[in-house]
């Protein structure tokens, strides 16, 4: 069956503002989703390495394959979600500086298995794990200049949830516990600052009001316990309240808002405002129109302190003015705030992109993008501007 909803792929090189929880707390299994998607891209990037001084254009292939099998059992359900993308890189000229081929690889695999203890209650315990080989000028090297080799981290989560509620779309109860630890490869002379094992517990509940809104309630307690002695290790609770709204058409708003607090050993506890919003509509059958924004505290990219507090909004518009022509555009701005003993920084970043999608088939497309990244920080050897082109084709089989 033909795909009539307007495409909305997200193929900007850089990652939107990353958020560190999800507005849907159990996980949903789709029997119909897709066992292969797979997207091919040229792409040529402007400056490949923003740490260093000079800009270095470099042109790259990146294959990226990606999807869910699920199986069913007696009282049982399976689910393999799984991804990939290599990428590879040339430089567009030759420099001394970096290799001429550079390759940005991430692998992440997700198992989880569902028991049905009743026709209300059920258990999710899964396990991921994923190896990703950070680009410059990202993760942990975002707020560094003279980085000349990729950081590459390994990542192993485990968590198991309970679950009540026969339809958790809009009424449940979960108590949920996970696990995680981070490693670096000992590439660069800062990367075991960032080796870090976590633990945690949330409390989620979604109690329905009414056919067109949901109360939801989230607690959550995480333990960060860096590797090294240098770093602050903290526990961080959170408490939010809103709600999940279908105030009726093609439109939903689910919404949480509250108070988080990091406490630490040794300095003084942090807390402040924390939110999540999540807003999709679709006012005509020809327009699209998502927002997203959120504020909390999370890990530091900075090893000379522990405490940051990141907010972010990003909008993205998609017109379809055709079945085979779509065109799209998507904005984002965030600021980080790191919170040393006696000082504050704060990190600025914007991104926009332009798309246009053509439908080759039922199950392909050909996408074109121009996407832009400004970051600014108080120290300005990690201020950049960087720029990149992006022709995609993607197949669903």
């Amino acid at each position: 069956m033909t795909n009539n909803r307007p495409i909305t792929l997200c193929v900007f090189i850089l990652a939107v503002f990353w958020q560190p929880f999800s507005l849907a707390a159990v996980t949903v299994i789709d029997k119909d989703a897709s066992p292969l998607e797979i997207s091919i891209s040229g792409v040529y990037v402007d400056d490949i390495n923003p740490t260093i001084e000079q800009s270095l254009g470099a042109y790259g292939a990146v294959i990226a394959p990606k999807g869910k099998l699920v199986a069913s059992f007696e009282g049982a359900q399976l689910l393999l979600d799984y991804s990939a993308e290599l990428a590879r890189f040339k430089m567009q000229d030759d420099t001394e500086l970096l290799e001429p081929k550079q390759d940005f690889d991430t692998y992440n695999v997700k198992l989880l298995t569902r028991f049905f203890l009743s026709s209300a209650w059920h258990i999710d315990a899964y396990i991921e794990h994923l190896d990703k080989t950070q680009r410059f000028g990202t993760g942990i090297s975002q707020l560094r200049d003279d980085v000349f080799k990729a950081d590459k981290l390994k990542q192993n989560k485990g968590a198991a949830s309970l679950v009540y509620g026969s339809d958790t779309s809009s009424r449940y109860i979960a108590v949920s516990a996970f696990t995680s630890k981070i490693t670096y490869q000992p590439i660069n002379d800062y990367s075991s600052f960032f080796d870090i094992a976590e633990q945690g517990v949330e409390f989620d509940l979604a109690f329905k009001q009414s056919d067109f809104s949901s109360l939801l309630f989230r607690l959550a307690l995480t333990d960060e316990d860096f590797v090294s002695d240098e770093r602050q290790d903290s526990q961080v609770y959170q408490g939010l309240l809103g709600m999940s709204w279908l105030p009726g058409g093609k439109t939903k708003l689910e919404a949480l808002i509250g108070m988080y607090s990091r406490e630490f050993e040794n300095q003084d506890a942090s807390s402040g405002l924390s939110w999540a919003v999540d807003l999709s509509t679709e006012p005509s059958e020809s327009w699209l129109i998502e927002f997203k924004s959120a504020r909390f505290s999370g890990l530091s990219k900075s090893e000379i302190t522990s405490n940051s507090v990141e907010q972010n909004v990003e909008l993205r518009l998609t017109y379809k003015a055709s079945e085979r022509w779509h065109f799209g555009m998507q904005a984002s701005a965030g600021n980080t705030e790191f919170t040393e003993v006696e000082s504050t920084s704060e990190l600025d970043e914007t991104r926009a992109e332009l798309n246009v999608a053509l439908n080759l088939k039922e199950h392909s497309k050909l996408l074109f993008s121009v996407g832009m990244h400004d970051q600014s920080y108080d120290n300005e050897a990690v201020e950049y501007q960087q720029g990149e082109v992006r022709l995609m084709w993607h197949v669903s089989l």
